[in-house]
């Protein structure tokens, strides 16, 4: 199934749903064409010559991009980085296994050894024996608001492989479940889901910048960075032509975990806020970093405060930490927004004349016709983003029956 394969017309849509309800029952099926309809809703709301764009983007991902089935059972993606057949995925994908079975896109399969691992930073190394396959260049890491492509390869009822959106945090570094820690990884707002887990995250020039994690939700992932990957790889990653896979013994090509990772809950607050601080004053406080400082060192401390009575999980904590931040944040911006209405001055004084402040200050103030209002969002245009969504933890998709 190619990247650009979405089913447009109602007609189309009733049958794939329909298709869905008998072949899965109707929780399922409903759940499913709900996930295709969030990927298939971020490629529409672009104008046509971005969706062109981002349809060639997704149509050469899904060519490096491999199905990865560790059991029966159990399905995840993955990103082909050389000709000869080296793979990443994500850790969590393959965890618990020396070898899965690997399908590339022109549906031949292999079996692929698990080379080495990173519990520490939710990534693995595979290798099939394969040779002339086409690969991903490995990227940069992207700047705030630009915009990437997911792609995976979900389970066959979710019709949709690809979904687009826009990085929020470039280096957050942020817990997670069972030891993993995501440090200086890509959070961002395409939606990913089963079986989408270790595919690749790519950004407009098709190179690769990420994998995806362990963490997802409706609109917004974690993707460990290739950036900080490559350092951890022999040769910077540049696998082609290694014989690294000979032993096949793990313990012969480890991946160590990240020097930097921190001690205690304390310090991993103090971490994920400095993380994400660039973003949230660049959306909320432009020009005064200061306040957005002392409103995250004071909700970091009072968590802090109480993490040895709290019941909750590290990862938990700090996502809750977030949430409480932006929602303190969205509160001052509207009583900023309510406070420049009331402040705007009257179109006419009090003798009736017109008041000479607004000779020429529309432009001057940045403001239209109808004071405060912002102009019409452009179509396709991203909207700011809760800086942490609820996520749930993504284990390897189900297969599909």
């Amino acid at each position: 199934m190619t990247a650009a394969c979405v089913c447009r017309s109602p007609s189309s849509r009733l049958a794939v749903l329909l298709l869905f309800l008998l072949g899965l029952g109707l929780e399922a099926g409903c759940a499913s064409y709900r996930e295709r309809s969030r990927k298939e809703a971020t490629l529409d709301a672009l104008e046509a010559a971005e969706r062109a764009a981002v349809d060639a983007v997704a149509a050469a991902a899904a060519a490096r991009c491999v199905t990865i089935r560790p059991s029966d059972t159990t399905i995840g993606s993955g990103a082909i980085i050389s000709e000869d057949g080296w793979i990443l995925t994500a850790q969590h994908v393959v965890r618990g296994h020396k070898a899965v079975s690997v399908t590339l896109p022109d549906g031949l399969a292999y079996e692929g050894r698990v080379i080495a691992e990173s519990l520490g930073n939710d990534y693995a190394l595979l290798k099939v024996d394969a040779r002339g396959l086409p690969f991903f260049n490995l990227g940069r890491r992207p700047r705030i608001g630009d915009r990437v492509v997911a792609v995976g390869t979900p389970a066959k009822w979710q019709g949709q492989n690809a979904s687009t959106g826009v990085v929020i945090y470039p280096r957050v570094r942020i817990p997670g479940e069972d030891g993993a820690y995501y440090y200086d990884a890509i959070f961002h707002s395409a939606p990913i889901f089963k079986g989408d887990s270790g595919g690749p995250l790519v950004d407009m020039r098709g190179d690769l910048v990420g994998i995806h994690g362990g963490f997802a939700s409706e609109n917004a992932s974690v993707a460990p960075a290739i950036a900080e990957i490559v350092k951890r790889l022999p040769n910077g990653g540049r696998l082609a032509g290694t014989d690294f896979a000979v032993s096949g013994d793990p313990d012969a090509f480890p991946i160590p975990w990240p020097a930097q990772r921190p001690r205690d809950f304390a310090e991993s607050a103090a971490w994920t806020l400095e993380s994400v601080e660039e973003t949230l004053v660049a959306v909320y406080a432009p020009g005064d970093r200061a306040s957005v400082r002392d409103l995250l060192e004071r909700i970091r401390a009072r968590y802090v405060a109480a993490r040895t009575g709290d019941p909750r999980r590290d990862d938990e904590l700090v996502r809750a930490m977030l949430s409480e931040i932006f929602r303190e944040l969205e509160a001052r911006k509207n009583v900023r927004a309510g406070g420049a209405v009331a402040a705007a001055p009257s179109s006419s004084n009090a003798g009736g004349r017109r008041d000479p402040r607004r000779r020429g200050g529309r432009a001057a103030r940045g403001t239209s016709r109808r004071g405060s209002r912002s102009p019409p969002r452009r179509r396709g245009a991203t909207r700011p983003l809760s800086p942490c969504p609820p996520l749930r933890r993504r284990a390897p998709a189900t297969a599909a029956p």
